[in-house]
């Protein structure tokens, strides 16, 4: 299954298959890779980029995302999370440009929306709180972040919490409700 995913992303990315909405994902990710590049003060050639595995992990993301197979969708993801150790569900909703430095260990789950101009660093989770009923599958139990917000390194934010444009979140924090975003923006 893991060579035919690479095959599958090789063929997407290099247009020997089509799918509706790709071409408007091969710019998305263009947007996404200089953004990183303008965000990350250790590359000085935008080509550096393409070998980063976080940058990877979010193109492998945007191709999944508009995937009309929700199999093959996972497949891309798993594979991508596989190789780069950033797991992101085809189902989330992240907005254009978006980056993730370094990005080992970094969650981002299926019903979390991500504002445009946003990054988040490595180790960061954007999960749901422990579910005690199977139905509770499906519902929206993940953290909405606004338009260019800044996650720092191994934070992890549970629920659906929204979290307001422009805000930084310093790194190594739990945010598990409301109550601790409304802190951390008196600040």
């Amino acid at each position: 299954m893991r060579k035919q995913t690479e095959i599958l992303l090789n063929e997407l990315l290099s247009g020997k298959q089509n799918i509706e909405g790709l071409d408007k994902v091969r710019l998305d990710i263009n947007r996404d890779m200089k953004f990183l590049f303008d965000n990350d003060p250790s590359v000085t050639d935008i080509k550096q980029i393409e070998s980063y595995t976080s940058a990877f992990a979010v193109a492998a993301y945007r191709i999944a995302h508009i995937h009309p197979d929700p199999i093959v969708a996972r497949q891309i993801t798993e594979y991508a999370k596989s190789i780069t150790g950033v797991d992101i569900h085809p189902g989330a909703k992240i907005g254009v440009p978006f980056a993730i430095d370094h990005g080992v260990g970094t969650v981002i789950g299926e019903t979390a929306v991500i504002g445009k101009k946003s990054m988040l660093y490595h180790g960061v989770t954007l999960g749901a709180k422990h579910l005690k009923e199977r139905d509770q599958v499906g519902t929206d139990r993940h953290p909405k972040l606004g338009n260019s917000v800044i996650v720092y390194s191994n934070t992890t934010i549970l629920g659906n919490i929204h979290v307001p444009d422009g805000l930084i979140i310093g790194a190594n924090k739990f945010i598990k409700n409301q109550q601790d975003i409304d802190q951390l923006r008196q600040r």
